[in-house]
């Protein structure tokens, strides 16, 4: 997967390094296997009358799973927390929900 001559060629221009797990190795690549695992066990939650738009989907999942949804090995904070060294605010919040209520999730505003 990904070894294409034209792959390869173009993260050698951008100068990116393209690390390779091992087949049949999923705990090699944990954060993605974590963020598959949690979407299936959230779709299977999806009720049935929802419109299956995938794209609005997807994006709707990303932004619970990124922005709004507290990871315990992130010492309660979101991925997007980390990643921009932000830390919460205890004042302004919302609730959102995505998925007609399964996709459940407190987004704290920049202080």
């Amino acid at each position: 997967m990904f070894t294409s001559r034209l792959f390869r060629l173009s993260c050698w221009l951008l100068n990116i390094k393209h690390q390779k797990s091992d087949k049949g190795c999923p705990w090699q690549n944990g954060r993605i296997e974590r963020f598959f695992g949690t979407f299936k066990s959230k779709l299977k939650l999806l009720p049935e009358n929802i419109d299956f738009d995938i794209p609005r989907l997807l994006t709707e999942y990303r932004c619970w799973y990124n922005h709004l949804r507290p990871h315990d090995y992130l010492d309660g904070s979101t991925p997007a927390e980390v990643f921009t060294n932000r830390e919460k605010s205890s004042t302004k919040h919302k609730l959102m929900t995505f998925w007609k209520g399964t996709l459940v999730g407190d987004y704290y505003s920049p202080t």
